[in-house]
């Protein structure tokens, strides 16, 4: 008798796993109906996953209307059926609730089940002191170590970084490099990107092109956005290890860009005006600059202010160059100096062309300095000093300017 029972019980199991295999597969095909039928019949068995994914559907509005409280509801339910995801799940509600000892006992439920994130979670909050621990790095390192014994990827990560900085054990950086590989090989993006820049650089490990550029692949499609926009400058430039492909290039710019990254819609930009990979289209190659400069991109404003003056719109140039200007942009300081000093697009101003000549040349910036020089020679927007016009032309002259240098001969001073 005990037999027959132990033997159903085990098909049983066997028949709810096949059943919720094939419930899982219409889920991700789309077949939401049938999926939360599936999901339903498996639930009134107590089935834990099963009442997992029905708060899942609920949660996204996925075959049902969006109901976050119900979604919490099934949530719960599964945790208590003894769902290790839910419980951890449930457990970082219950942190951001700060009912911390409902969360510490789902999180204790979750780790006797073995599950990682939940160690790696427990790390965190000893990290950071919060939910009712007391921040202990040596403790949170136990954790993280427990989280990596586990499989988890984000708990080497964790390990790496503690080792790195010296988080609760004494900095060591070669075997924080140890950990980052061991989550490098797991999958772990940013891992992924410190050993693409590890091997790029040479930094705790020979330089080598070859695994840098394997990595820095990896990590782009483990979807790193700043691995991503490097290999598609290593594909601009032929470096690290990178054949020189513009196209291809272009192509990881394009998904960066499309995602909202600054600089990738810069280097978009870029290939667009001088048709590297593309075919060259000015206004597309605009509309990538100003997405890049609505999110601070100085080279972008830059850009568009040139563009604009090559084109002879000054006064969309001056108003794209002060935007520069006013972030420190040497080179738009410079450009709005020259618009001031001629009147194009804003009224002429002699004074405003010298305060813009000199921010920018005390910055380093050769042409500025040149036409600086030159305002106080002549004593236009400035009272006329030889001494300081030889002291910028010099200066200009010292950075392989040859206007300058010919300047310094053809004049006295």
């Amino acid at each position: 008798m005990l037999q027959r029972i132990i033997t159903s019980m085990v098909l049983i199991g066997a028949i709810q796993a096949g059943t919720m295999t094939q419930v899982n597969q219409a889920y991700k095909a789309g077949k939401y109906q049938q999926a939360l039928h599936g999901y339903t019949e498996a639930a009134k068995q107590k089935n834990g996953e099963a009442l997992y994914r029905i708060g899942q559907m609920y949660a996204f509005g996925k075959g049902v209307n969006k109901n976050p409280q119900k979604a919490r509801e099934y949530y719960l339910k599964s945790a208590e059926a003894g769902y290790a995801k839910a419980q951890y799940d449930m457990a970082v509600l219950y942190r951001y609730d700060q009912q911390f000892d409902r969360m510490k006992a789902l999180l204790g439920d979750a780790i006797k089940q073995g599950y990682a994130p939940a160690m790696n979670f427990t790390g965190l909050l000893y990290f950071k002191g919060e939910g009712g621990y007391s921040q202990a790095y040596d403790q949170a390192l136990a954790w993280y170590h427990k989280a990596a014994e586990a499989g988890s990827a984000t708990g080497m990560y964790n390990v790496a970084k503690a080792y790195e900085k010296g988080y609760g054990v004494t900095a060591d950086f070669a075997k924080a490099l140890t950990y980052y590989l061991a989550a490098a090989k797991a999958g772990h993006g940013p891992s992924q990107s410190i050993m693409a820049h590890a091997y790029e650089r040479g930094n705790g490990v020979a330089r080598d092109p070859q695994q840098s550029r394997m990595w820095y692949l990896k990590a782009s499609e483990s979807g790193e956005m700043g691995a991503i926009v490097q290999t598609g400058s290593f594909y601009f430039t032929g470096g690290n290890g990178f054949g020189k492909n513009y196209a291809e290039g272009v192509r990881y710019f394009k998904f960066a860009a499309e995602r909202g990254n600054a600089i990738a819609q810069k280097n978009l930009a870029i290939a667009y005006q001088n048709g590297m990979g593309v075919k060259r289209d000015l206004n597309t190659a605009l509309h990538w600059y100003e997405k890049a400069a609505d999110q601070g991109n100085v080279g972008a404003m830059r850009a568009i202010g040139q563009i604009y003056k090559r084109a002879k719109r000054y006064r969309e140039a001056a108003q794209w160059h002060a935007k520069g200007a006013r972030r420190g942009d040497k080179y738009s300081q410079s450009e709005l100096g020259w618009l001031y000093e001629n009147g194009k697009g804003v009224k002429k101003d002699y004074k405003k062309a010298f305060k813009f000549y000199t921010k920018a040349a005390k910055q380093g910036e050769p042409v500025a300095q040149y036409y600086l020089a030159v305002m106080y020679y002549n004593g236009r927007g400035v009272k006329r000093n030889l001494k300081m016009a030889k002291r910028w032309m010099t200066t200009c002259a010292r950075q392989g300017d040859k206007d300058a240098k010919a300047f310094l001969k053809k004049y006295k001073f």
